[in-house]
């Protein structure tokens, strides 16, 4: 890209900007589809057990999904995926760092 010309380099730029953007929409959606299903497979069993069908409202749905979302990036994003080796709050209470 650095012996391209200016506007070649802005045109490239902005395609691999909207390829990157519609990769992470993508995922975004296909963990909501996920989250939707997995809601949904508990759901029948429950009625199956007797309980009455609940339906999630979609702002419930985002919340699920965004408080998910802000419980992964919580994850010790330097050395390692072990949600418990950095501070994380957690509904108010603080976590304590571990080894």
């Amino acid at each position: 890209m650095k012996k391209a010309k200016p506007e070649a380099r802005y045109e490239l730029q902005r395609k691999l900007t909207r390829l990157q953007q519609e990769r992470a929409n993508h995922s975004r959606q296909e963990h909501l589809r996920k989250l939707k299903i997995d809601h949904r497979r508990k759901e029948r069993e429950k009625v199956g057990a007797g309980k009455k069908p609940f339906f999630l409202k979609r702002r419930v749905q985002k919340e699920q999904a965004l408080a998910e979302r802000y419980a992964r990036a919580h994850t010790c994003l330097y050395h390692c995926a072990n949600p418990h080796c950095c501070v994380v709050q957690v509904q108010g209470t603080q976590g304590q760092r571990g080894s």
